[in-house]
């Protein structure tokens, strides 16, 4: 389960309870934090307002199915790729690599790591031929707006496109 931010739930929950106060005039009282103390359901935040009870739940909701575990699983993917690659790359240049959101669906677990080294392979193997296309940052008057290259390609055998363009602006 991954981590929850540190006290947004509680600040969203005050933030619609400032917006009620103004609005009724009122000031809220007898503040409590159910979850956190065990006095009641479960819920965020509970207050009193004009002789009314409020109690919020703030929840996380996905943009699409999936979404956190895709994300928490896209991070341990690239980690590594981007560990062996930051700072390795042929200067001069920025470089970026993309790939799909989900790039282990489908693989086993124990594929994961030979995935990983052929993106890293690829990766290599491509921004030395973009280097080679001009390995020195070129003057502004030369190319005012830098020079870009890319390479796009599904290697065999990945199962997904990768792209790494070079800018050396």
């Amino acid at each position: 389960m991954p981590a929850r931010p540190i006290d947004n739930e509680r600040k969203s929950c005050d933030a619609v309870a400032r917006v009620l106060e103004e609005l009724s005039g009122a000031v809220r009282s007898n503040p409590r934090c159910p979850e956190k103390d065990g006095s009641g359901p479960p819920v965020e935040y509970v207050f009193d307002l004009a002789g009314k009870t409020y109690a919020f739940e703030h929840t996380i909701i996905e943009a699409f199915e999936g979404q956190i575990r895709t994300s928490v699983d896209f991070g341990r993917f690239a980690a590594p790729i981007e560990a062996a690659l930051d700072h390795h790359m042929p200067s001069p240049g920025m470089y970026y690599l993309t790939f799909p959101i989900d790039p282990c669906a489908g693989l086993k677990p124990r594929d994961i790591p030979k995935t990983q080294e052929a993106v890293i392979a690829w990766t290599r193997a491509k921004a030395a031929e973009l280097h080679a296309e001009l390995p020195r940052k070129p003057s502004r008057t030369e190319r005012p707006r830098g020079h870009q290259n890319y390479r796009k390609e599904a290697p065999p055998g990945l199962g997904f496109e990768l792209h790494l363009s070079r800018d050396t602006n």
